[in-house]
């Protein structure tokens, strides 16, 4: 899933993004509100992590900001702010979470967990690959962004097959059971171009003696 972390102190925020990036989160790393507001405009991110003092401006700012583009996706707000008035501000503006510095990287962990289970109730059915592709297990349902990418039960079947052998290559002969045909590699290969043009050249890697796989 991806994540906008907006922090102005690079060795605080340095550790943060590895730890999230450890936990499996695709982590932007912004330092002024100017340049986050203006990503924020134009790229979608299923969380926004935002310092509220930052040089320059302040954080708050950039809350409203993504509240006046009517974007959903939760925002949690961390600071050393702990007076009353701070902590209400933010959840007036409209965040989602205000975390105290210092804080445990355990904690911070909890936190967005709780989050995204709230924001995103079939969190646990969902792949989330390059290029901001998401496939949902449960309904057979791939996406880029929000955008559903239209494909056939045959082709969807491929890519959840290698979505569950995501750490290998499949070879061609595993395959065969999912389109219904003649053991001919060809097939295979007809297939494989069909999902490519309806989402990038790179969505699945082949490389010759081993396979297919998903570009995770």
């Amino acid at each position: 899933m991806k994540i906008l972390l907006l922090e102005d102190d690079f060795l605080y925020a340095s550790s943060i993004k590895d730890y999230l990036t450890s936990l499996n989160y695709e982590v932007t790393l912004l330092a002024d509100a100017d340049s986050a507001c203006e990503l924020i405009a134009s790229t979608f991110f299923h969380l926004y992590i935002l310092d509220v003092k930052l040089f320059g401006t302040n954080g708050f700012e950039v809350l409203k900001y993504i509240k006046e583009l009517k974007i959903t996706s939760p925002i949690m707000m961390m600071t050393s702010l702990s007076d009353i008035n701070s902590i209400k501000k933010a959840y007036e503006l409209g965040c989602n979470e205000y975390l105290k510095k210092p804080f445990e990287l355990d904690e911070l962990k909890f936190r967005i967990n709780e989050l995204l289970s709230h924001f995103y109730p079939d969190i646990n059915n969902l792949f989330y690959l390059k290029n901001n592709y998401s496939y949902d297990f449960k309904n057979k349902i791939l996406k880029q962004d929000d955008k559903i990418i239209d494909l056939t039960l045959i082709e969807l079947n491929i890519i959840e097959y290698l979505l569950l052998n995501k750490t290998r290559f499949c070879k061609a002969d595993e395959l065969f059971t999912l389109v219904n045909m003649q053991n001919d590699e060809s097939y295979i290969r007809v297939y494989i171009r069909r999902i490519r043009a309806k989402t990038n050249e790179n969505f699945i890697l082949s490389k010759r003696g081993f396979g297919y796989k998903i570009n995770e």
